[in-house]
């Protein structure tokens, strides 16, 4: 799952990114253990502008979510 950073809020007194949704990017099955996961930065079939994203990857059994991975930032130039 990937969401565009759009600014920061603020929930209690911790400031947290504000997210808007881009898509979802099918990355295809991977045998227990393998890390390392190709991805062109495409969403949708078109190149991601420049901005700052964040990637959630999910484990999907049967087509549901059974697991999240952390959240991780990543910039695109």
């Amino acid at each position: 799952v990937v969401h565009k950073v759009v600014g920061k809020t603020t929930i209690g007194e911790r400031r947290v990114d504000k997210l808007r949704l881009v898509g979802r990017v099918p990355l295809g099955n991977r045998k227990k253990g393998a890390n390392a996961i190709p991805w062109n930065v495409r969403v949708r079939g078109k190149k991601l502008p420049a901005g700052t994203y964040q990637v959630t990857l999910r484990a999907l059994s049967g087509g549901k979510p059974v697991e999240l991975s952390t959240p991780r930032t990543v910039r695109v130039r």
